[in-house]
């Protein structure tokens, strides 16, 4: 069982607090050194516009600055990590702008910006994502547990619609392509889902994380789920089908780190926006070290200070 350098986690950390974001050396700094919950929404804010959601390339793969339900979910990944409250004014207008972009003609929200084609963006993001789909559970798989887990009585019974709504569509999905693996896996590890659903969940789950998950070395080279992905802390929901590939994963991560401290991203969009996709790429740089920090120190993989 291998653990990063002193040397290593130095070159690493360092990495962060000259090119990283203000986001992600506020994270590295909550998760390893009891950093300020403060500090780390206080970077949030600037990717908040006034109508509540979240744009501005918060995930930088999609980088037009008005919100979108998918940046959202990703503000809401740092909220619930934090215990943020439902009663921080962040949170509450958050919500607020998923309840007022949701479309009940679909059950659904839309996934990117109307705006998207205008702004560089990955070739995933296509402008048809701006158009809710009833057969859509990335991100809408997720962001109900983000209702599920903040509900209150502003909601109402409109929870319950959506939540309908998400089973539906995992009833009639045959197979889970990877997004939608994460989507539904954040939805399953929700405190306040029914103990009565998260059999079914479970069992949807497991298999379809199967699919999907690479579990060799060859299939960590390129873009995919990787172990840690779906079990990034021992204990999860997915540990004991995952565990023991996700710490054959940190001796891999241990071993690949560059001398600079550097994990690089295994994807590009650098041919459709060259000068985009280059500080795109530096901010992934950043967000990749602070998750793979918090995953070597869930499985005491970082040197002891």
């Amino acid at each position: 069982m291998d653990a990063l350098s002193p040397a290593d986690l130095a070159a690493v950390r360092a990495r962060v607090d000259q090119s990283g974001r203000p986001m992600e050396r506020a994270l590295v700094a909550y998760r390893l050194d009891r950093g300020s919950v403060a500090d780390v929404l206080e970077t949030l804010t600037g990717f908040q516009n006034d109508d509540g959601g979240f744009g501005h390339g918060l995930e930088p793969d999609l980088k037009s600055p008005s919100s979108s339900p998918f940046q959202t979910s990703v503000a809401f990944q740092i909220f619930r990590e934090l215990g943020t409250p439902a009663s921080h004014p962040m949170v509450s207008r958050g919500l607020a702008y998923l309840q007022d972009t949701y479309d009940v003609s679909t059950w659904s929200w839309p996934v990117t910006p109307a705006d998207v084609e205008r702004h560089p963006h990955a070739p995933w993001w296509v402008e048809a994502a701006a158009t809710p789909s009833i057969d859509n559970l990335n991100p809408r798989a997720e962001l109900l547990g983000v209702l599920l887990e903040y509900r209150d009585a502003r909601f109402g019974d409109w929870v319950d619609s959506v939540e309908d709504a998400v089973r539906d569509c995992l009833a009639r999905t045959a197979e889970l392509e990877m997004h939608e693996v994460l989507c539904v896996l954040r939805l399953a590890e929700t405190p306040r889902l029914s103990t009565e659903w998260m059999p079914e969940l479970a069992g949807q789950l497991v298999p379809a994380a199967e699919a999907c998950v690479g579990t060799e070395r060859a299939a960590w080279e390129g873009y995919g789920l990787r172990p840690i992905d779906v079990a990034p802390r021992p204990g999860g929901l997915l540990s004991s089908e995952f565990g023991e590939a996700a710490g054959k994963y940190c001796d891999y991560l241990v071993a690949t780190v560059s001398e600079d401290g550097v994990w690089s991203p295994t994807w590009s969009w650098s041919e459709q926006y060259p000068e985009a996709w280059e500080h795109a790429r530096q901010e992934w740089i950043g967000i990749i070290i602070a998750r793979h920090l918090q995953v070597l120190s869930a499985y005491d993989r970082l040197p002891h200070q």
